[in-house]
């Protein structure tokens, strides 16, 4: 098994991850990781680097990446918008249907949180055969009003240059960016064709999940509902059924994209 540094993009601007592959030679399905806006490519309690190492085990590659202005990426997190981190997104996917070791035709997206939107915004786009949502937000407008800003979407809290989310400085131009993506998110999501896994912490939230995938028309039979016990934030879901959602999340892949 490796676990290889990687980075892609513009020069001063690269995207940075790490890309999991199994042992030997051949063309190995996929997963793209999305962390949640305040994360990085580990995720809470190092969430998504051991399901990565989870999935190796039953030969499938993956790769998980920091966007520009988070992590290990290039750039500040004052400059980033939806639309940057969506085609920071993309570029992840890009770069893994360029490597010879992937097999192009067993991709999985994987997004938590924020993520989950850009997961779902971008995964028309590409041959992807599966998605997994954990505690995602795929009403991103929505999330932002209701958790983040208390419903002030727009209020003088949301007019200062930036937003101080735990140490993570969030430009006024991420606001205005959720209003402006959501067309293009809908139509988007739209063209998806694959299965989904909706993993949450309670049967509302997920219940929203599954309502939007519905939106766009993915067939019922196409989409499963798993709830796990959880508080009011992400974290703690990753807390008290960490060993559930990884099973459960590498399971799944394996009986969708191997």
């Amino acid at each position: 098994m490796k676990e290889l540094q990687v980075s892609f993009g513009d020069i001063g601007r690269e995207i940075r991850g790490m890309l999991h592959l199994p042992e030997g030679k051949g063309k190995y399905p996929c997963v793209v990781f999305f962390h949640g806006l305040t994360e990085s490519k580990n995720e809470a309690m190092f969430l998504f680097r051991n399901i990565s190492r989870e999935l190796l085990k039953s030969g499938i590659a993956s790769l998980r990446m920091d966007y520009r202005g988070m992590g290990d990426s290039d750039g500040e997190s004052r400059n980033m918008t939806v639309w940057t981190q969506l085609k920071d997104a993309a570029s992840g996917v890009e770069y893994v249907l360029r490597r010879k070791e992937i097999d192009n035709n067993k991709i999985g997206l994987y997004g938590m949180h924020s993520g989950g939107y850009l997961a779902s915004a971008i995964a028309g786009l590409f041959p992807v055969k599966s998605i997994v949502f954990l505690d995602a937000a795929l009403n991103y407008r929505a999330y932002w009003e209701h958790k983040v800003l208390n419903g002030r979407f727009g209020s003088k809290s949301s007019t200062k240059k930036s937003l101080d989310l735990n140490g993570l400085q969030i430009g006024n131009k991420y606001l205005q960016s959720i209003r402006s993506s959501e067309k293009r998110y809908n139509e988007n999501f739209k063209e998806y064709k694959g299965t989904v896994l909706i993993i949450n912490k309670n049967k509302k939230e997920a219940g929203a999940v599954y309502a939007a995938c519905r939106y766009v028309k993915i067939p019922a039979i196409k989409i499963k509902k798993m709830v796990f016990a959880g508080e009011n934030n992400g974290l703690s879901v990753v807390s008290q059924s960490r060993e559930r959602i990884i099973t459960a999340s590498c399971r799944w892949f394996e009986s969708k994209i191997k």
